[in-house]
Order: structure tokens, then C-alpha cells, then sequence
């Protein structure tokens, strides 16, 4: 049916875009430990959002498998496999807000094993230093432009007070933050 005959499809489409580009700027942060949350959230949300954001919290519910002597075999499979099932579904939806800081060689062999799961963003923190994010950066330019994930260098904590900042960093709060954001984009990020 041509358009100029229903103006109201070319609404409808011009709609249906407009949304799906809404929808695509929206982040849903998965903040929590509870898989059974975690999985109805993810099946309420994932039509509406154009990425998950996915921190350490959910990310190390896992880990109780190895630190907890009381778990059951049986239970730490069942939680490993939701975990990973529901990781799966997100394939180039995540956004791996793990902040990661270490030496520079650390923090590039950990990203190389989990950039290839579909992450489009990642967080490295810049107290990591420029070489972290230089190696992390150079990395991600290995990957073509459709597949390469944005990198965002987090500067300070938001957790962080004026005081605390003057005792640890010798200087403000926002001298901090924006020389951290200064080496982090000299650096790549």
C-alpha cells in the first residue's frame, strides 16, 4: 500500500523508528545477586532497553561457588547455569561495567577473554594507569568499528567526598577527576 494513499503508515513507521532509537539509548543497570531477580527483570526489561548494564555484584554471584563450603554441588551448578543462560540472552547487549584497575598485562588478558561474549561497553578505572588504558585501547582497536566496544575510563568513585579527595589525591575533587579524564583520553580512552 503506497504511503501518499495512507499517510498514517509513514507516521506509524517514522514512530516505530523514533522508538526503536529511544530504546536503544536506554541502560538497564542489572545491580544485584539474586538470580531469580535478576532473570525476571531481564525478561520484563530486554524488549524496552538497548543494553544491560552488568557490575560486579551480579557478575561475582557466581563466585560463591568456590568460596561457599556450604553450597551444594547440585545448587552451585543451577546458579552457574542461570547465570550463564542469562548472560548468553544479552549477546551484544552488555555493557561490563567492571571497572577494571591492575597492572596494564591484567587488565588486557582479562578484557581479551571477555570482549569476544558481545560487550559494547567497558569500564576500566583510570587509577589503573595510562598504560592500562593505553593497552585496553589499542586492543579494542584490533576489532572492526561495528564490533568494537566503547571504552570509558571511570575517573573517581562517586562514593568519593571533597575531604577524602584531599587527603588520598593531595588536590579537589573535580582537579581529580579532570586530570584523570585528561590522562584517560590521552591515553585512548
Amino acid at each position: 500500500v503506497p504511503e501518499a494513499l495512507h499517510p498514517g503508515l509513514a507516521v506509524e513507521r517514522f514512530s516505530d523508528e523514533l522508538l526503536q532509537q529511544a530504546r536503544e539509548k536506554i541502560i538497564f543497570a542489572l545491580d544485584t545477586s539474586d538470580l531469580t531477580k535478576a532473570a525476571l527483570l531481564l525478561k520484563a526489561v530486554s524488549p524496552h532497553v538497548g543494553m544491560v548494564k552488568i557490575g560486579p555484584e551480579f557478575m561475582h554471584t557466581i563466585s560463591r561457588v568456590f568460596f561457599d563450603p556450604t553450597m551444594h554441588l547440585g545448587e552451585a551448578t543451577k546458579d552457574f547455569l542461570a547465570a550463564r543462560e542469562l548472560v548468553q540472552s544479552l549477546r551484544g547487549r552488555i555493557f561490563l561495567d567492571e571497572k577494571f584497575s591492575d597492572i596494564p598485562t591484567t587488565v588486557e588478558r582479562t578484557l581479551r577473554t571477555l570482549i569476544v561474549y558481545g560487550v559494547r561497553m567497558i569500564t576500566v578505572h583510570a587509577n589503573a594507569g595510562s598504560e592500562s588504558v593505553f593497552n585496553v585501547a589499542t586492543f579494542l582497536k584490533e576489532h572492526s568499528s561495528e564490533s568494537r566496544p566503547l571504552l570509558l575510563a571511570v575517573t573517581v568513585l562517586s562514593s568519593f567526598e571533597e575531604n577524602e579527595s584531599e587527603l588520598v589525591f593531595n588536590r579537589s575533587l573535580g582537579a581529580q577527576v579532570i586530570e584523570m579524564a585528561r590522562q584517560a583520553k590521552l591515553a585512548g580512552a
